[in-house]
């Protein structure tokens, strides 16, 4: 292998050379045939390079971030400049160099014209003008330029204008598109026009070879073993290599249809950079990769992944022939620089990154675009951006070693913009006179307001750390920290702390029975208890739990169905100075058993019903709850402390195991009197307790509502999913305030809606433990005006809430309800996979922090290890909740689901939630759910989507998935759909995943289907052609038969001109099966007539036929417009 052509000075060679030689690797630069002269075929056509042809394809808008060029914009200020002069030195850089009178055909060809006209500086008069006015016109000029996609199939593509100011300044704009010039040719270039325009007598030599010679050499070294090894290596790392960085971006890449680029910009002074060198070269490293080094750390830190690849810019003139330093054209190449977290240092990262460097650059023969084929198929995402984070260097590159600066130039650089088709953020560096020039070249749109000036502070401020004297950031495990203003919002947020009452969970009750026995406290269906009968029967089964010997703080088993016996209990077991362990009795008789062995009970309360149908003996003492039993109230002192346990909740865990989650006293009173404080709920509410006692939502059912003085109201049994109930009992017993997951208030606004029933007397709904469809609140304030709907959070391990939102409209930006902020004595993190805080807009796991978290897990300390830590950021103890999120603007947060709801098929990681949002968003679903079927190892485990439809609504299954397919990424689109009645809760309330109807998901990919239409004959004939394939089944998928997607885009031009019509090439990548294909060309082809499908291969033959075809299909295009614009007008008027 050869350095030529690398970022490397002359030093920076022979450092190299001689880690290569450490790592065993041999300098070769006679790896492949040297450059033969053909001068006289200059004119003929020549293939693109590997870069070139990304840059021709990936301008289209069929791919993403497509609709954009590979092109750079300059602006120069001169003094004095005589326009004709520089026009005329432009016209001689035409004559010299054969890339400024190239062109691009529409086969993927390149040609170098033989003669061209007079290129022309157009130039536009500003002076005199008013200095807005004169603004506002290089406003515009900039605009207009520096994002232009030139026709590469005509002459020229770039472009030169002159505006010409005031007191003989002018400002020249340069337009450049990259499949001409990279920027070394671009730099030696504009050395030549300057002297050229300086020194009208100036003759250089001409040039003794053409850049197409070149494209042929490295074409003919492509037959060469070592270029062959490279190419086997590329296809071995294609597998294992890591994805782009994850960065925070407010939209998919996917919707961002014409990508503008805004450039950041700053200097590293001499001294810091000079430092920063030495430091390099101690650590064994060239400068370009510390660079890149620090770049990683920032990307590491604003992004979720550890590991990523990133794309390396290679200014890569092979050393071929004597004088290829002095032509011009595009000798980019690229190389997959795959960056691991390794080393605990950050010097230590450096060294690792160098290593890993030379590893690949011994197989640079192989371009990075061609490995990022071999990666495009292995992951099956052909057409997507799949590197878009780039990184270029052009330290030490120029000609002679020289620095590569846009000084060479006439005048002063003033501005200057890239940008590149599938391309987020391209970061590139030279030096100017010293200094260090860092430059980000970003697509705004896609990122969040702020995030991008974030993080180029945070580079910015990391390097300057790196190049102080001593800096023990080279020493730092992540010598990136989070944003100070961000960190002090957290902390502002963070700051909850409130005086604690003391009191035990069931002590405000005490003291509400003793003020006012006679107030109401529980409505059943067939009983009213007031205050102070339900303390008189407490009181008396508490007397009956001391005399078994209940002890402070031991378990005592609550296996009951729905009904007032089950508040008496829970308050007698608290008065005995016990904690309570509720067990619903509709369980299944072994799962019941089951908790009741783990919990190791000694007494156990039940209905007298229960206990005679469940069996219960062997469990110890069994006390029924029924009519009898009720003595005056004796208040005792308490037997125990706020730090002792007052119930243990038991939760399904993830390896089948149900986990007790135990919760003291203080935890459960500090979130029960902060919701009574904040939403002023007092003796005159009234809750509607539709929660199971053995989900911790009950919780604040009984203890907040009878803190509070309120009534509770208990459906009866068999009513737990009965909406009609609610609604009977809802309106009867006046109720004030609703708490319960999510799709519980929908059943109930559902059958109101249906019913025409007002819910006015609801003051305040809680609504927690699922996500909250965003358009239910506000038909909750249909039915219930001046309802405050209000959306809570948190987990059984930290005291049923530690975090609120009240739901007040839809905030800009937002497609779900916001997770909110603390409640009080409560913290919350968002912590990445080191235990860092994430900055805003980054995802990472939620962690809580503060006197709501559980003791642990009863019986359990593995599991309690696991989800209870120690977090060296503040030496506080932390609940791993399992879900993701992040903050946003303002310091709010948002969950974005659990951890386990990220899926990944076939290489991509999918947030089901979205997908599921996106179904939702269709008017006829109500409800949706996706899951991933199959084993958790599988790749290839399908995406099914469910849904249910709204009452009325028609929407097949085909009407929805093409709804995804206008909103989603095609790897997001579930392979199957069904539509359900409805979706099946737990007992909880919550969607049961596991309970969702299987379906048939059996592997047919083998099995070869012959074409069976004219149609799909022609299609299959197509593609076998291309990929050179035997035969084509008319089932099988383009990307798993090789399709690359310049195959692919081959395919589309020889069918359009087989079949004679005009076909998406975006249908190829959508519909990507000869099968799939052909159904969507009949489609569109069905309002034309009958015979125009079968007929169309035909047409081609036929040039009368074919124009007959194509004008019926122009007119069919044209009435379908403007039906559409009718369309668009009637839905305007509705």
């Amino acid at each position: 292998m050869s350095l030529s052509g690398f970022d490397l000075s002359d030093e920076q060679q022979k450092l190299v050379a001689a880690l290569l030689r450490e790592q065993g690797i041999a300098l070769d630069d006679s790896a492949g045939p040297m450059l033969r002269v053909d001068l006289e075929r200059r004119n003929e056509p020549f293939p693109l390079t590997d870069v070139q042809e990304a840059y021709f394809l990936g301008r289209s808008g069929h791919f993403e971030l497509g609709n954009v060029a590979c092109h750079g914009y300059q602006e120069f200020d001169v003094e004095g400049l005589d326009v004709e002069r520089y026009e005329e030195a432009w016209n001689r850089a035409v004559a010299r160099h054969d890339m400024l009178r190239a062109v691009v055909s529409p086969g993927g060809t390149q040609t170098i014209l033989r003669e061209v006209p007079r290129f022309r500086v157009d130039v536009t008069d500003l002076r005199r003008k008013a200095p807005e006015e004169r603004e506002q016109a290089l406003r515009e000029v900039r605009d207009a330029m520096s994002h232009r996609v030139p026709d590469p199939h005509r002459w020229p593509m770039f472009a030169v204008r002159v505006s010409r100011l005031d007191d003989g300044r002018a400002r020249i704009h340069i337009s450049s598109d990259a499949l001409l010039l990279d920027g070394h040719s671009a730099a030696l270039l504009q050395g030549e026009i300057r002297r050229f325009y300086e020194d009208p007598g100036f003759a250089p030599p001409p040039l003794a070879v053409s850049f197409r010679d070149y494209v042929l050499t490295l074409r003919a070294q492509q037959d060469a073993e070592a270029w062959r090894e490279s190419e086997r290596y590329w296809r071995i790392r294609a597998e294992t290599l890591p994805p782009a960085p994850e960065l925070p971006l407010c939209v998919r890449v996917s919707d961002v249809e014409r990508p503008r680029f805004v450039r950041r910009q700053r200097r590293l002074e001499p001294a810091v950079w000079s430092r920063l060198k030495d430091r390099s070269r101690a650590l064994g490293a060239t400068s370009s990769v510390l660079v890149l080094a620090a770049f990683a750390e920032v990307l590491r830190r604003f992004g979720r992944r550890r590991d990523f690849t990133v794309n390396l810019t290679l200014f890569d003139r092979q050393p071929v022939h004597p004088e290829v330093d002095r032509i011009a054209g595009d000798f980019t190449s690229t190389l997959l620089v795959e960056v691991r977290d390794d080393g605990a240092t950050f010097a230590e990262r450096v060294r690792a990154l160098q290593e890993s460097f030379l590893r690949d650059l011994e197989h640079r023969r192989v371009s990075g675009m061609h490995a990022l084929r071999h990666y495009a198929h292995v992951h099956r995402r052909v057409g997507a951006a799949l590197m878009p984070v780039v990184f270029t260097s052009m330290l030490a590159t120029g000609p002679a070693g020289r620095d590569v600066a846009p000084a060479g130039h006439l005048g002063e650089l003033t501005y200057t913009v890239t940008q590149t088709p599938q391309v987020l953020l391209d970061h590139q560096l030279h030096e100017d006179r010293g200094a260090l020039v860092l430059a980000w070249d970003t697509v705004e749109e896609a990122f969040a307001p702020g995030v991008l000036d974030a993080m180029f502070a945070a580079y910015l401020g990391l390097l300057e750390r790196l190049g102080e004297e001593g800096s023990p950031a080279w020493q730092e495990a992540s010598p990136v920290g989070l944003p100070a203003e961000q960190a002090g919002l957290r902390r502002r947020q963070n700051a909850t702390a409130a005086p604690e009452s003391g009191d035990l969970l069931h002590s405000a009750f005490c003291r509400n029975a003793q003020a006012h026995p006679e107030r109401e406290a529980i409505v059943c269906e067939d009983r009213r208890l007031s205050y102070g009968e339900l303390a008189e029967r407490a009181v008396w089964l508490a007397a009956r739990l001391r005399a078994h010997g209940v002890a402070p703080g031991e378990l005592v088993a609550v296996v009951m169905e729905r009904g007032w016996e089950q508040a008496v209990a829970v308050l007698a077991v608290l008065e005995a100075g016990g904690a309570y362990v509720p067990i619903d009795a509709t369980l299944p008789e072994k799962r019941i058993h089951a908790l009741l062995d783990a919990t190791r009970t000694r007494v156990v309360l039940a209905q007298s019903w229960v206990k005679e149908r469940l069996a219960l003996h062997g469990h110890g003492a069994i006390e029924t709850v029924d009519d009898a039993g009720r003595c005056a109230p004796t208040w005792d002192a308490p037997r125990q402390r706020p730090e002792d346990v007052a119930y243990v909740i038991y939760t399904s865990g993830s390896t089948g195991t149900p986990k007790g989650v135990v919760i003291e006293h203080r935890s459960a009173v500090n979130t029960v009197e902060d919701i009574n404080a904040r939403f002023d709920v007092g003796p005159s509410d009234r809750v509607l307790g539709v929660s199971s006692l053995s989900f911790d939502l009950s919780v604040y059912d009984i203890f907040g509502t009878l803190a509070a003085g309120g009534c509770l109201v208990m459906p009866g049994r068999g009513h737990d999913k009965d909406p009609e109930h609610w609604l009977t009992l809802v309106q009867r017993e006046r109720v004030s305030l609703w708490n319960s997951v999510p799709a519980l208030l929908q059943m109930l606004v559902d059958f109101a809606e249906g019913r025409g029933a007002s819910l006015a007397r609801l003051r305040v709904a809680l609504l927690s433990g699922d996500w909250i469809p965003v358009d239910l609140p506000e038909r909750l304030r249909k039915l219930a005006p001046g309802v405050r709907a209000v959306s809570l959070g948190g987990a059984t391990e930290a005291s049923i809430w530690s975090i609120v939102h009240p739901i007040e409209g839809a905030l800009p930006g937002w497609t779900s309800v916001p997770y909110g902020r603390p409640l009080r004595n409560q913290r919350w993190y968002v912590l990445n996979d080191r235990m860092e805080e994430c900055p805003d807009h980054v995802s990472g796991e939620l962690y809580i922090g503060g006197l709501g978290l559980a003791r642990g897990y009863w019986d359990d300390p593995t599991r309690t290890a696991e989800r209870f830590v120690t977090w060296a950021g503040t030496g506080e103890r932390l609940y791993r909740t399992g879900d993701l999120g992040r903050y946003r603007e303002g310091g709010v947060l948002e969950i974005l689901g659990r951890e386990d709801q990220q899926v990944k098929v076939g290489g991509h990681r999918i947030e089901l939630g979205e997908i599921e949002a996106a179904l939702g968003d269709h008017p006829s679903v109500r409800e949706a759910v996706v899951i991933a079927q199959g084993e958790a190892q599988d790749s290839q485990k399908p995406l099914v989507g469910y849904a249910v439809l709204r009452p009325g609504a028609q929407a097949s299954e085909d009407v929805l998935l093409q709804h995804l397919r206008e909103r989603l990424p095609l790897y997001m689109i579930p392979r199957y759909l069904r539509l359900l009645e409805a979706l099946p809760l737990s007992a909880n309330g919550k969607v049961d995943r596991r309970a969702l109807p299987k379906v048939d998901v059996s592997d047919r990919r083998g099995e070869h289907i012959a074409p069976r239409t004219d149609l799909e004959r022609t299609l299959a004939g197509v593609v076998a052609e291309v990929l050179r394939l035997p035969q084509v089944s008319v089932k099988a998928r383009f990307l798993d038969l090789g399709a690359t997607s310049l195959a692919l885009v081959e395919v589309h031009k020889i069918l359009e001109a087989r079949l004679g019509r005009e076909i998406p090439v975006l249908d190829l990548f959508e519909h990507g099966s000869v099968a799939a294909l052909a159904a969507r060309l009949e489609t569109a082809c069905r309002d034309i007539g009958p015979q125009a499908v079968e007929g169309t291969a035909r047409a081609a033959q036929d040039p009368v036929s074919l124009a007959r075809l194509q004008g019926a299909r122009r007119r069919q295009q044209r009435s379908r417009g403007r039906a559409a614009e009718t369309d668009n007008e009637s839905e305007e008027q509705r």
